[in-house]
């Protein structure tokens, strides 16, 4: 059976405040799901928001999109960032000497 209940505004604002405090007392965020916007990717990585644009259309960058909005997360820039070092002489050397060494070893296996 349905029951009619009758409120003033002020009585409903007040009831539906304590649902939704109540509701987001339960809800926490996920340390995985930082977003941020192209703005503070930006200021993240040191580039200009155009470069960021450019680098997105070529597909370089990690990035999430909803509609036209972009969105990054922290983490993933931070890896990516740490992803495009460059070796120095020193490890190239040390990069090449290992593999002619691998190489010669599986040479004399043959």
């Amino acid at each position: 059976m349905n029951t009619l209940i009758l409120t003033t505004p002020t009585e409903l604002e007040s009831i539906v405040e304590k649902a939704v405090k109540l509701a987001m007392s339960h809800f926490k965020p996920s340390s995985n799901s930082n977003f941020i916007t192209i703005d503070e990717a930006s200021e993240l990585v040191k580039l200009s928001k155009n470069s960021i644009y450019c680098m997105v259309s070529k597909r370089e960058i990690p990035y999430y999109k909803r509609g036209k909005k972009l969105y990054f997360k922290t983490e993933e820039l931070l890896e990516w960032i740490e992803s495009q070092k460059v070796l120095t002489y020193k490890e190239v050397e040390e990069a090449m000497y290992s593999t002619s060494q691998n190489g010669s070893k599986n040479a004399k296996k043959n």
